[in-house]
């Protein structure tokens, strides 16, 4: 939802790019050809902040990287060439908390690795290196208050619930719910009525779990 409008990727002669409709045949545009010609910027992983649309786009110079967009085409551009060149960093598992986009995006030196963005280049940076290149795997993203859940592996305890509040030293492992390396593999991460739960499988069968963020607040809903 994008105030009384909808925004998304439609194919046409430019290809795959970001369109705007009011629900009118009049109001529907393509909102910028982002990546000119037929092969398209293929949109995708849209979330809006603080009414800015904000998703991965390929303009065919710097590979597949974070937009922003305000439903115009002067106000279309992309906020940060993190993997700098025609690498794309892939940025993706969008979640958005009071100001601060947090999402997933891949550099060869980290790997796929939690970034946070205030939709500037400058404002644009990693949060922490939760594990070597390729295993931390961040998904599942959840924003809220200012932070957000995510499900992670750090190489050591498998796929678990992680805390961020945007700094690296505010960031880790909320619970090992599956000791060792299996992972308790949460998902879907959702709030509801101010509470974070979640399915997880502690390895005596899946279940639902709450957390308030801390271990001691972390455990099985029913």
């Amino acid at each position: 939802d994008f105030g009384d409008v909808q925004l998304h990727p439609a194919t046409g002669a430019a290809g795959d790019e970001l369109w705007i409709s009011d629900g009118s045949a009049a109001g529907t545009h393509m909102v910028k050809d982002i990546n000119p010609g037929g092969q398209g910027s293929s949109p995708h992983s849209l979330e809006i902040m603080d009414d800015v649309l904000y998703f991965s786009a390929d303009d065919g110079v710097a590979g597949d990287e974070l937009w922003r967009s305000d439903g115009t085409a002067m106000g279309t551009w992309r906020v940060a060439d993190i993997l700098a060149g025609e690498g794309a960093s892939g940025p993706g598992e969008f979640a958005a908390a009071e100001g601060t986009l947090y999402f997933l995006a891949y550099t060869p030196d980290a790997g796929p690795e939690l970034w946070r963005s205030d939709g500037t280049d400058a404002g644009t940076v990693p949060v922490t290196d939760v594990a070597v290149p390729e295993i931390s795997s961040v998904s599942s993203c959840i924003g809220g208050r200012g932070r957000v859940f995510c499900a992670a592996n750090d190489g050591a305890t498998g796929r678990e619930l992680w805390f961020s509040d945007g700094t690296e030293a505010g960031t880790f492992l909320v619970r090992d719910i599956a000791p060792g390396f299996a992972g308790s593999n949460p998902w879907p991460i959702v709030i509801v009525g101010g509470s974070l739960l979640f399915a997880a499988n502690d390895g005596t069968g899946s279940a639902l779990w709450v957390s308030d963020g801390t271990e001691a607040g972390t455990a099985v809903l029913k």
